[in-house]
C-alpha cells in the first residue's frame, strides 16, 4: 500500500512539474550513506552551493542571502525534514536537489521559485500535495523567432 502511494505521489509531482514547465528528475537510487560534517553555510554562494551528504538535518535560514545562487544541491542529507522560508528569495535559483531526504510534507517555498527549471525530489516521504500547487504561476518563456 505505501509502495503505491509513493508511486501516486511521484505521478502527481511529477504531472505538477511538467504543467508548470519543470523539468523533474526522479532518480530512484536509494543511498543513506551520511559523511556528517559542520551544517554551517559558506560565507558566500555564487553559482552552486554543495550541501549534498552534509547530514544537515535544517537549512538556516541566511539560506535567502545568497542571491545570486543557481544550483542548490541538498540531496542525501537523511535528517532533513523541511526548508526555511527564506530560500523563496533565491530568486536566480534554477537547479534545486532535494532527493534522498526525509521530507514529509511538500516544501510550499518551492512554488515561489519562478525561475526553477529542475527539481530532484525522489525517496522522500511526501504524502500529499497541496492542492494550490496548481495555481502556481507558469514560467514564462521567450522562443526564437
Amino acid at each position: 500500500m505505501i509502495t503505491i502511494l509513493k508511486r501516486i505521489v511521484s505521478a502527481i509531482l511529477l504531472i505538477f512539474v511538467i504543467n508548470r514547465g519543470v523539468e523533474c528528475i526522479a532518480s530512484s537510487f536509494g543511498c543513506d550513506v551520511v559523511t556528517p560534517t559542520s551544517s554551517v553555510l559558506p560565507d558566500r554562494a555564487e553559482g552552486v552551493c554543495h550541501l549534498s551528504l552534509r547530514g544537515i538535518s535544517s537549512v538556516p535560514p541566511r539560506i535567502g542571502q545568497f542571491h545570486d545562487l543557481e544550483t542548490l544541491e541538498l540531496s542525501h542529507n537523511i535528517q532533513l525534514t523541511e526548508l526555511p522560508r527564506e530560500m523563496a528569495n533565491l530568486t536566480r535559483l534554477t537547479h534545486l536537489y532535494l532527493d534522498n531526504n526525509k521530507l514529509s510534507d511538500f516544501p510550499k517555498v518551492i512554488i515561489r521559485l519562478e525561475q526553477l527549471q529542475m527539481l530532484h525530489l525522489a525517496n522522500n516521504r511526501i504524502r500529499e500535495i497541496p492542492t494550490d500547487i496548481l495555481q502556481a504561476k507558469q514560467p514564462t518563456r521567450s522562443l526564437p523567432h
